[in-house]
């Protein structure tokens, strides 16, 4: 029994079902491709600093300070129950929690390890609130009682929320990585949901008012992210916008020429400029939207989870992203400043009934598959978050106890070492692979898992 309980794990395991997952499930993209030469702004590692300026009590749920004696009072579309959002604090309790929750989250010791643990890029969500502010009496454009929730949020001057900032900027500059940083609240609520700010049956961001003071907020990041040089990797406008009763491409579109303009009122040509979409919706923008000679660099960034369909063994948990992949592919290609996916995690994974004492070594192996798999298709690939109290949703915590070695992983365009090294099945160096990526011949560990021997002495095939 045990041997034949090895057997299936190390088969559950191997990458060997990768090659048959690529073959059942993978076309190339097609048609011509509008990218141009790998710039600063392409092969991005890193993760998202969240849960700091939009603390989410999922996130770390037995926090015992911040939501104590707070009661949910909003509802996120489709929802059956109510949900934490910050506007439940009330502005007295949010005046007086804020800022310590900030001194507590935002600290150095976070940057010495992000930067010991191969993160080189910081994605850092963040509110309107931090940025601008209303005259008394006036907020987003909201019902009622919504609106008069969203006043909350802006209970504390954007001049608080600076010290923080900088700190951020400053830290990274200081231990050699870059910020991302991201308007992930916009007024109104773009989906509804607690991590644009507010728990809401219903978002109210398309109007007119709250459309302009999204744009006030993001020509604020840009003024304050104009003098941050090169520890500034870009500035996001929008994040998942979702749950509106009508498709609001056009209203996008309008609001991301707005939003590019504004932006570039501050910061140089090629700085990246990263606009949202889902993978789903990526075929009804045509390519090259906003072309870089006519708004400079810019970046659209998307999110890939498997968290939505529950999965129980490595190949069960690939075969989930094929779509997500293929749709970002074409996508990256058709965009002259390419598509980066903001946030990705292992979430969704139910790996102990299946892997045993083995589900570390699954977790390995699953996540450097996905390093590799999203960043040869995109600019790069963020994980959500740096830190959770639930350890999928975790950086920190997944190399911890998985053993994931995030900082060594091969990655694409990253070489291992002189002579490339290749994986051999039987006397020959093997082919690029059904994906034309040569994933097996990053390092040893990857041709194992592929089934083949390495030859640390051959040259490395030219893959793309």
């Amino acid at each position: 029994m045990a041997l034949h309980l090895a057997s299936l794990l190390t088969v559950a395991i191997a990458f060997v079902s990768v090659d048959s997952a690529r073959k059942r499930r993978h076309d190339r993209a097609g048609g011509a491709s509008v990218r141009r030469q790998a710039s600063s702004h392409a092969n991005a590692f890193g993760v998202n600093y969240g849960n700091r300026f939009l603390p989410e009590k999922w996130m770390w749920d037995d926090e015992p300070f911040f939501w104590n004696g707070v009661y949910a009072q909003g509802r996120e579309p489709g929802a059956d129950h109510t949900r934490l959002s910050l506007p439940d604090l009330g502005e007295s309790r949010f005046r007086e929690r804020m800022m310590q929750w900030l001194d507590m989250t935002v600290i150095e010791s976070d940057f010495v390890k992000m930067q010991q643990m191969g993160v080189e890029v910081i994605r850092v969500p963040c509110g309107y609130w931090n940025w601008i502010s209303y005259a008394p009496g006036q907020g987003p454009n909201a019902p009622g009682n919504e609106s008069a929730r969203m006043t909350v949020l802006t209970t504390l001057p954007p001049a608080s929320y600076r010290p923080y900032f900088d700190k951020i900027f400053q830290w990274a500059a200081r231990y050699g990585m870059r910020i991302w940083l991201d308007l992930h609240g916009l007024p109104g609520s773009q989906n509804g949901a607690e991590h644009s700010g507010i728990c809401v049956e219903t978002p109210h961001w398309n109007t007119d008012w709250n459309i302009q003071k999204s744009i006030e907020a993001v020509s604020a990041m840009a003024e304050y992210c104009a003098d941050k040089g090169s520890t500034l990797y870009g500035l996001q406008v929008m994040n998942e916008p979702n749950n509106f009763d009508y498709d609001i491409r056009a209203t996008l579109d309008t609001y991301y020429d707005r939003a590019i303009r504004e932006a570039r009122n501050h910061l140089a040509w090629n700085v990246p400029i990263i606009l949202f979409e889902w993978t789903y919706n990526m075929y009804k923008w045509p390519s090259d939207r906003y072309s870089e000679s006519r708004y400079g660099t810019v970046v659209w960034d998307t999110h890939i989870y498997t968290v939505w369909q529950v999965t129980y063994d490595v190949e069960a948990t690939q075969n989930v992203y094929w779509e997500d992949l293929s749709r970002l592919e074409s996508f990256n290609s058709r965009q002259s400043g390419g598509a980066i996916v903001g946030e990705w995690a292992l979430a969704g994974t139910e790996y102990d009934s299946r892997y045993g004492s083995q589900k570390a070594e699954a977790y390995r192996n699953l996540s450097s598959w996905a390093v590799w798999v999203l960043m040869e298709r995109s600019n790069g690939a963020i994980y959500w978050n740096w830190d959770a109290n639930i350890t999928q949703w975790s950086y920190e915590r997944s190399q911890n106890e998985f053993g994931i070695d995030w900082k060594n992983m091969p990655k694409p365009q990253s070489p291992s070492g002189p002579g490339g090294g290749c994986c051999k099945f039987g006397a020959d160096c093997g082919d690029c692979g059904n994906d034309g990526s040569g994933w097996c011949h990053a390092q040893s560990f990857n041709c194992d898992a592929c089934g083949g021997s390495w030859d640390a002495s051959s040259p490395r095939p030219s893959c793309r």
